[in-house]
């Protein structure tokens, strides 16, 4: 815990850009779901569906800007592939669990779909961080 909240005092690394990063991306989300109009209970499960494909693009942008110098390279472009193909799938999974929301009945598969993008970005994000940062 000590090496992370040094690292996110150290203005010039790669956590602190990482976290930055993602809470402008969450205040920004919020500000676009809630202030512009009436926020409904919908917006919720958007933002909520929504936040973890955000999060893969501050992670390839990380990557790029910060890691693939030199040695890392290899790594660096093998990341940003990955972080492509766990972003289309969390896309599908945001797709399918929005599909399913609009039907009667089908709140088990709108949940199943919807946790699938949360847990993918949540545990493939998890893996990058330790590996970059």
């Amino acid at each position: 815990m000590e090496k992370f909240i040094e690292a996110i005092r150290n203005s010039e690394s790669l956590s602190y850009a990482f976290w930055l990063s993602v809470f402008l991306l969450l205040l920004v989300s919020l500000l676009k779901y809630f202030v512009s109009k009436e926020s409904e209970k919908s917006d919720w499960g958007n933002l909520v569906l929504e936040f973890p494909i955000d999060v893969c693009l501050v992670v390839i942008t990380i990557v790029i800007t910060g890691f693939m110098k030199g040695e890392n390279m290899p790594l660096g472009i093998i990341l940003v592939i990955v972080t492509l193909v766990v972003s289309i799938f969390c896309c599908i999974f945001r797709r399918c669990s929005m599909s399913y929301s609009y039907m009667d009945g089908k709140l088990t598969k709108t949940l199943l779909f919807g946790l699938l993008d949360v847990a993918l970005a949540v545990v493939w994000v998890g893996l990058v961080y330790s590996k970059i940062c």
